[in-house]
């Protein structure tokens, strides 16, 4: 009897620790967020969150370049793994062309996991009264091999921030002491990854200033007044800064130019954030 008891409390110690160690090992597992592919003219990234809490993905291939963002991406799970759709090309009454993203599920360890997946092509052939109208296949297909990686990133705060001005402001020759730069307010930001994608844009604030959350690498940031992609966090109206410019000065080739802002490249570092500060020529002289 005695046996009996002390067996009962080494099984109950045994099934303690394996449930204990299935705790721990459940724990360490995290489920990426963000997947960086690439494979034969195409360069995809895909992010199931943002700093505004949407997924977001950026697709580039040979002959467009374009970003999606919320319901612009529809998610479909499967047994053989998630499928990420968007529309990458649409001809009313004749055609749409959808990129299926195949995304296996994985379980991150470590820092990033590399897997290997491919894309869908699909074309949609339709009429002016609708697909049924088709003659034979409505859909067709093509392949695109992929290396990707998958990571997890913490989309909370910025690790890339800046501030962009404006010289010189004074019109005619500069007094000692005399303050001729201002913040470029309103002014739009964005960041490029190394293929040239935009990884991100936003709009500076009426001190200039601009941050991002980015994944660590190597970026160029290009100030412009156009915007280059969509903002990733909305912004309030900003009141315009007023700076001391003359008026003469700006002739219509002057205006067509300036201001001249310079790509500035920049590395984020994995464990750290980077600072930038950009001045723009106004052509003022």
């Amino acid at each position: 009897m005695k046996n009996l008891n002390s067996y009962r409390t080494f099984l109950s110690f045994l099934i303690m620790c394996y449930g204990m160690f299935f705790q721990v090992v459940a724990s360490a597992v995290t489920q990426p967020n963000l997947y960086e592919l690439s494979g034969k003219k195409v360069q995809i990234s895909y992010s199931t969150s943002s700093l505004t809490g949407e997924p977001r993905l950026h697709y580039r291939d040979a002959r467009r370049e374009l970003s999606f963002s919320g319901d612009e991406i529809r998610v479909l799970r499967t047994e053989i793994g998630k499928q990420v759709t968007v529309t990458i090309h649409q001809v009313p009454d004749l055609k749409t062309i959808t990129a299926t993203l195949l995304i296996p599920d994985i379980n991150l360890h470590q820092d990033a996991v590399l897997f290997k997946t491919f894309l869908i092509r699909t074309i949609h052939r339709t009429t002016l009264s609708g697909p049924d109208l088709v003659k034979g296949a409505v859909q067709s297909y093509s392949k695109v091999l992929l290396k990707g990686k998958a990571s997890h990133v913490n989309f909370i705060g910025t690790n890339l921030s800046g501030a962009v001005t404006l010289s010189p402001t004074c019109g005619g020759g500069i007094t000692p002491g005399q303050d001729c730069t201002a913040p470029f307010a309103n002014a739009w930001v964005s960041v490029l990854d190394f293929w040239g994608n935009t990884a991100a844009s936003t709009q500076t604030d009426a001190d200039g200033q601009f941050g991002f959350y980015v994944v660590p690498g190597h970026y160029t940031v290009r100030v412009g007044l156009l915007h280059e992609g969509p903002p990733p966090v909305p912004l309030p109206p900003l009141q315009p800064q007023s700076v001391n410019l003359a008026p003469a000065i700006f002739t219509p080739d002057i205006l067509e130019q300036y201001p001249m802002c310079p790509d500035t490249r920049v590395v984020v570092p994995p464990d750290s954030s980077a600072f930038v500060n950009i001045d723009c020529d106004t052509g003022i002289r």
